[in-house]
């Protein structure tokens, strides 16, 4: 789970990450390392900075197809992005 040094993440937000995960958690951020950079890169493009937070408390995200999030998301105003960045649990107002 390196790779998350690449998003401004250090080893002891990983190390706090690994230890909030499920085993399968962890199993999806070690086998598609792909989809979750691609979803991470997708995020903070849109603006969602609370990285670590994000992946800790909302890993289900992560689950999720790249088109899918996009599906959710693509219509969001600076608003709501604020929203969340405040508070990740806002992400379930718009189904996630």
């Amino acid at each position: 789970m390196e790779y998350l040094e690449e998003f401004n993440l250090t080893i002891d937000d990983i190390n706090d990450i690994k230890s909030n995960f499920t085993e399968d958690d962890y199993s999806e951020f070690v086998l598609y390392e792909d989809r979750i950079k691609e979803i991470l890169n997708y995020l903070i493009n849109k603006g969602i900075y609370n990285i670590k937070n994000l992946i800790m408390y909302k890993p289900n995200l992560f689950y999720e197809d790249i088109d899918f999030i996009k599906s959710k998301l693509d219509n969001l105003n600076p608003n709501s992005i604020n929203k969340i960045n405040l508070d990740i649990n806002e992400l379930d107002n718009y189904g996630i």
